[in-house]
């Protein structure tokens, strides 16, 4: 008995220092990397399949750029995604940039993704817009850029400075 417990312990622990040895291969290896961005992408899909504009809660985009900014800017920049979540800020700024900011919910709030729509002032679809409800907006990743709000024109729950995660050619969606 005790030599069937030795071996199945043995078995286990050489199973284990298997699996964990590819783990760290593939950690340090720079091809293997890249594949894992890949990869990354397919697991924030929030459909199993992966549609022609790629699909995010607001929450999960901004944790993947937080958690590699670099490697999340060069596999989206320039595409076309979809951010659901809430309106967390909406409105125009001193220059009639239109924008809506749309922070994710739960345990997956973190930082608002800007929104900028390319015509310049209020927009229709900012009439069923309110702090706190759920919306979904279609843009193109633009990386890191500065916010566009300022105090004038806007409706929000709270403001946020600095460096948004933002898309270019907003649109909100039905």
């Amino acid at each position: 008995m005790q030599k069937l417990i030795f071996t199945g312990l043995t078995l286990i622990v050489a199973i284990s220092i298997g699996c964990s040895s590819d783990n760290n291969q593939s950690n340090t290896d720079s091809s293997n990397k890249d594949s894992k961005v890949g990869s990354t992408a397919l697991d924030l899909k929030l459909k199993g399949e992966l549609p022609e504009s790629l699909k995010f809660t607001s929450g999960i985009f901004v944790n993947e750029y937080m958690r590699n900014k670099e490697a999340t800017d060069a596999k989206f920049r320039g595409q076309t995604v979809e951010i659901t979540g809430v309106v967390s800020t909406y409105g125009t700024n001193k220059k009639d940039v239109a924008f809506v900011n749309v922070q994710g919910t739960g345990g997956q709030g973190g930082s608002p993704v800007q929104c900028i729509f390319s015509e310049p002032g209020p927009k229709d679809a900012f009439s069923g817009l309110q702090p706190g409800l759920p919306v979904s907006v279609q843009g193109i990743v633009e990386g890191y850029q500065a916010s566009v709000k300022d105090v004038d024109g806007q409706r929000a729950m709270f403001v946020a400075i600095g460096d948004m995660i933002t898309l270019s050619d907003c649109a909100i969606l039905e």
